[in-house]
């Protein structure tokens, strides 16, 4: 059984090679099931699109703090 966080860090290793990730939820399990597994005793639990979006219509990264402004060592 595939749980929450492998599918968060398939999606970070994912990004982290530049390949944008898009998960989704709220489709039809036993639609996807009937129609990619049937035969089979594979269950779909998610899905996650992963691919090069197009430069201009990817969504940019928002700003971040500064450490200095975010940390103080103490």
């Amino acid at each position: 059984m595939i749980t929450h966080t492998q599918c968060a860090y398939l999606m970070l290793a994912a990004r982290a090679l530049g390949v944008s990730a898009g998960p989704m939820s709220g489709f039809n399990n036993a639609m996807v099931d009937a129609e990619f597994f049937a035969g089979t005793c594979v269950k779909s639990n998610f899905i996650c699109s992963l691919g090069y979006g197009e430069p201009s219509r990817v969504f940019k990264r928002s700003p971040r703090f500064a450490f200095a402004d975010a940390c103080s060592i103490i």
